[in-house]
């Protein structure tokens, strides 16, 4: 009688999608998104956040490998500046974008893009760069796919943020991108 209670126990548990340590893919698989999801990290210390303030951010252990004025876009009447910021595990895209939207003043900018390019940052779900198709899907669910020179590019959308997984044709993520949708009148 103790082992069906216990078998029924562990049953119940992993039914629930908790997962071992309670924060695992399962507990995520195919769920909506919330802003969690827009925050990355690297397992220890450094966090980076979509749509933060740039002028706080900081990491420890990394620095920057270039920085350069990328340009600016139009909307409507209003004119927003991009820089990028390059990091050897990562590139941050910071600027004003949205800032008429958003209540800020035209100086203040934001990320506005964060583009994982090797396997030291993971998404609030666990997935990194190296990560398998079907670990995305596990932990996302299906999403919005398009096809661009044999990569399949699997996005998600959140008010106005979108993560989006470049899956080569081995089925594994080459890129994660989160990045800021600009907003319209």
């Amino acid at each position: 009688m103790k082992k069906i209670f216990i078998l029924a126990l562990v049953a119940a548990f992993l039914a629930s999608g908790a997962g071992i340590l309670g924060g695992g893919v399962a507990a995520f698989a195919g769920a909506a998104l919330d802003a969690e999801d827009f925050t990355v990290n690297d397992g220890g210390v450094n966090y980076i956040t979509l749509d933060s303030p740039f002028g706080s951010f900081t990491v420890e252990g990394m620095e920057e490998t270039d920085y350069s004025y990328v340009g600016n876009t139009f909307s409507g009447e209003f004119v927003y500046d991009h820089y990028c910021h390059e990091y050897k595990d990562f590139d941050l895209y910071a600027s004003n974008m949205n800032y008429s939207f958003k209540s800020r003043g035209f100086d203040d900018y934001h990320i506005t893009q964060i583009t994982l390019k090797t396997p030291v940052f993971k998404t609030h779900r666990g997935i990194v760069v190296g990560s398998g198709a079907e670990d995305l899907m596990n932990a996302y669910g299906p999403g919005a796919e398009v096809i661009e020179g044999g990569d399949t590019e699997i996005s998600y959308t959140f008010n106005d943020m979108k993560i989006e997984f470049t899956v080569g044709k081995n089925n594994i993520i080459q890129r994660i991108s989160l990045f800021c949708l600009e907003m319209n009148e």
